[in-house]
Parts: structure tokens; C-alpha cells; sequence
């Protein structure tokens, strides 16, 4: 019993997305979603350089002279975002 093989050309998959994409409108609300979605990126990259900032003092013999993992757990302990501080709170907020 042989096997046979065969080879078939794939043909590149052809699709009128981008086309259609170019031709909708740009709205106030696109412009707010890209303002949003740099300021998330602009704060989260000020996060990680604060979080490394404090890491390296926090292992000095003359601060508190941590190890690195427990100065990464520290950097660990800082809050991620005003949006998860608010989801992963424990109490429940008190009526207005």
C-alpha cells in the first residue's frame, strides 16, 4: 500500500476588508478612542519606569537593603490602574 502525496499551489486569500475599512468616516468618537488608548499607553509606560525606579533604590544597603524579589514584590504591590484599584476593592463603596 503506497501513500501518495500531492502538492497543491495555495492561492493567496483575496479580501475587499481593507477597502471597505478605508472608505468609513472618521468620527469625534475615533479621536477620542485613540486620545484614550495613548494616555492608558503613556501612564502604563510611566508605571513600569516608576515601579523599576523604586525596585533598584529599594536593594541599596543604605535604603532598606531588600533582596530583588522581595523589592519586585513590593513594585508588585503598587496599584495598576485607578480601574482595577476600584474592581479589586474589598469594601464596598458607601451611599451618596
Amino acid at each position: 500500500m503506497a501513500v501518495t502525496t500531492t502538492t497543491e499551489q495555495q492561492q493567496p486569500i483575496r479580501s475587499t476588508i481593507p477597502a471597505r475599512l478605508d472608505r468609513l468616516r472618521w468620527s469625534p468618537f475615533h479621536t477620542r478612542l485613540v486620545l484614550g488608548l495613548g494616555t492608558a499607553w503613556i501612564l502604563d509606560g510611566l508605571e513600569i519606569t516608576t515601579a523599576s525606579s523604586i525596585a533598584g533604590k529599594l536593594t541599596q544597603a543604605n535604603t532598606l537593603g531588600l533582596s530583588t524579589p522581595q523589592a519586585l514584590h513590593v513594585c508588585d504591590l503598587m496599584p495598576h490602574s485607578p480601574l482595577e484599584l476600584a474592581c479589586t476593592s474589598s469594601s464596598p463603596s458607601p451611599p451618596p
